[in-house]
């Protein structure tokens, strides 16, 4: 699976395009780069903030839409094409645990010092744990950074994919139960059924029927746009006073800055390739992941804090993102 980055700046799936990617931060600016990837963030998010306005939308049977319909289209179109080497591949996974692990590690400390609730803990980890690798990260690798560092960053994006959907769906399971009924929960989630009906196409060699295939692309296209409506139409509720709350701006903070410095250290320690490591670094500083809300709300785990955590973290992220595309070239493998 290739990507291109046409003229008007969305990212296109090209699979039979013999054309590379190559990148154009001389000749766009940072942000240029961050206005036409938030555009069409902005739009849908926009669009359910209006609609749950002005026509009262019940964004719950869409929310759900997007997690038992689209959520296992998007996992099994990701999962059934491979990428690159297995060896890299491998390397690119061990630093996502490695990241996954240590975003654990800073979400519980504070939520042991904050005293959280588990839902509220739930939350943290949610928002600490996952970035919007795919949405916003993908286009600003692909603007800024070239094709070595899009297929490192396609990867990361698929070891995301397979952990919300496995170790994000049990965090925010366990938000309101006992983990053993959060583990329930989350085996009947389709999108875990999903990447085992992925893997074993990989392993068999087999492909899916044309139709079934394209029916699988298009609801994997719609699940980004339908995430992002639940989001907006989630913000429309919001009172001036929860701007005021803490937790959505240490989780914010948490997401921007701290671990991004700590995928720094990681992938040092893993002596990746520059691109590669470039590539890892930009994932990792990106917003929070929209999906964290749609298993929120399933789950009941604190949504409201985690749309504030998204909220704050895609706005704060206009300042930060420029900066971290400063300093990619200061980190070198």
């Amino acid at each position: 699976m290739g990507f291109e980055i046409p003229q008007n700046g969305f990212l296109v799936d090209q699979a039979d395009s013999k054309r590379q990617v190559r990148p154009i931060i001389g000749s766009l600016s940072s942000a240029e780069v961050i206005l036409q990837t938030m555009i069409p963030v902005v739009l849908f998010v926009a669009a359910g903030f209006i609609l749950r306005r002005t026509m009262s939308l019940d964004f719950h049977p869409i929310s759900r839409v997007a997690l038992y319909v689209f959520s296992p289209a998007l996992v099994l179109n990701a999962l059934v094409a491979p990428q690159m080497s297995l060896g890299t591949a491998m390397r690119i996974i061990v630093f996502a645990v490695m990241m996954v692990v240590g975003a654990l590690g800073i979400s519980r400390i504070l939520g042991w010092l904050l005293h959280q609730t588990r839902a509220q803990q739930s939350a943290l980890d949610l928002t600490t744990v996952f970035s919007n690798s795919a949405n916003l990260g993908l286009p600003l690798v692909a603007f800024s950074l070239g094709q070595a560092s899009l297929h490192a960053a396609i990867v990361f994006v698929l070891t995301q994919i397979v952990a919300v959907n496995t170790i994000g769906a049990y965090l925010a399971g366990r938000g309101g139960v006992d983990p053993l009924q959060a583990f329930r929960r989350m085996m009947r989630l389709p999108s875990l059924w999903a990447m085992m009906v992925a893997l074993a196409l990989l392993v068999l060699h087999l492909h899916l029927p044309s139709g079934i295939a394209t029916a699988d692309r298009f609801g994997s296209q719609a699940y980004a746009p339908t995430v992002l409506v639940v989001l907006g139409s989630t913000l429309a509720d919001w009172r001036q006073r929860q701007f005021r709350q803490l937790l959505p701006w240490l989780g914010a903070a948490v997401r921007l800055i701290v671990m991004p410095l700590m995928s720094v250290l990681v992938v040092m320690i893993l002596s990746l390739s520059t691109p590669i490591a470039r590539a890892l670094v930009l994932q990792i500083a990106m917003p929070v992941a929209v999906n964290a809300l749609i298993l929120s709300r399933e789950f009941d785990a604190a949504p409201d804090q985690v749309s504030q955590t998204i909220a704050f973290s895609t706005l704060s992220g206009i300042v930060t993102i420029p900066l971290w595309l400063a300093f990619m070239p200061a980190i070198r493998g």
